[in-house]
């Protein structure tokens, strides 16, 4: 076999075996999350594309990266606890993208709320102490 149809077999070969790749070309997603009053960041954030799977939580310094994001548009949303909700579109073609967000803190207020003790319960403490209590007392006297 001649040099010239060795190198038309393996550009055919080049093109078979990674032609289909070029049509599932994917984005990354990297970010930090932080609070938008402090500058602190945000860890443990929920950070996900709408009506999908793909999605990641803030690390202790604020951060994230999403992979393999195919190319078209989603709805990126971002929960926690504390914080109000942050949604934004984003459309991505073949590359690597970077967003940093600043959320807003978002109070709740409680009403007050008043714990009472409940007499009725003294009745269990018989069993409460022998079974627990007097074992203890036990241990001590086996020690001694």
């Amino acid at each position: 076999m001649s040099r010239r149809n060795c190198s038309h077999i393996s550009s055919w070969l080049t093109v078979f075996f990674l032609g289909p790749l070029a049509g599932f070309s994917q984005s990354s997603l990297l970010g930090k999350i932080t609070d938008r009053e402090t500058g602190e960041p945000v860890p443990y954030a929920n950070v996900f594309f709408s009506h999908t799977t793909m999605g990641s939580a803030t690390l202790e310094d604020g951060t994230f990266i999403i992979r393999n994001i195919p190319n078209g548009k989603f709805d990126l949303m971002v929960f926690v606890v504390g914080y109000k909700r942050f949604i934004k579109s984003l459309e991505f073609q073949d590359s690597h993208y970077k967003l940093d967000i600043a959320l807003r803190q978002d109070t709740i207020n409680l009403e007050t709320v008043t714990v009472h003790a409940d007499q009725a319960d003294k009745k269990f403490y018989p069993s409460f102490e022998k079974y627990f209590l007097v074992k203890r007392k036990m241990r001590k006297n086996a020690r001694s």
